[in-house]
């Protein structure tokens, strides 16, 4: 698997992490308004390189990944607790959910969490922008 980000984690120590593993569900993910907006698929470490100073391998691996959701409820709920710390999120993250299915090819993603939030490392054959449709504005 070739992933998206491949030449800036080959050089980090297990990234992805030996844990993660392909999955196969449907997910949300906070976008913009348009689904063909750049931004929307970009890791966190590609839309602010300064984020990676000073951490581990394993953050900077993390930073690498694209985040999603397993519910809407939890896309929604978590989105609303992080306006609650940073004041410009809807700037920096997205603001709507879009809703699609991860398959076996598009990469490999880490456990749910409790607030229904997961890692996901994409490869080049995602092309998610075209597969996730815009469901409804973020709160």
């Amino acid at each position: 698997m070739k992933y998206v980000y491949q030449k800036q984690i080959d050089g980090l120590e297990t990234c992805p992490p030996e844990e993660y593993h392909s999955k196969t569900c449907n997910c949300f993910r906070w976008v913009f308004e348009k689904m063909d907006d750049e931004r929307n698929f970009l890791a966190q470490a590609e839309k602010n390189p300064k984020s990676l100073n000073d951490k581990t391998d394993l953050q900077k691996c993390e930073n690498y990944a694209l985040s999603f959701h397993d519910t809407i409820e939890n896309s929604q709920a978590h989105f609303i607790k992080l306006t609650k710390r940073f004041k410009n999120i809807k700037k920096l993250l997205g603001t709507h959910i879009a809703q699609g299915t991860l398959r076996k090819k598009d990469g490999v993603g880490g456990q749910i969490e409790r607030n229904g939030h997961f890692n996901f490392h994409h490869t080049e054959e995602s092309n998610f922008n075209k597969r996730f449709k815009i469901i409804r504005t973020l709160q």
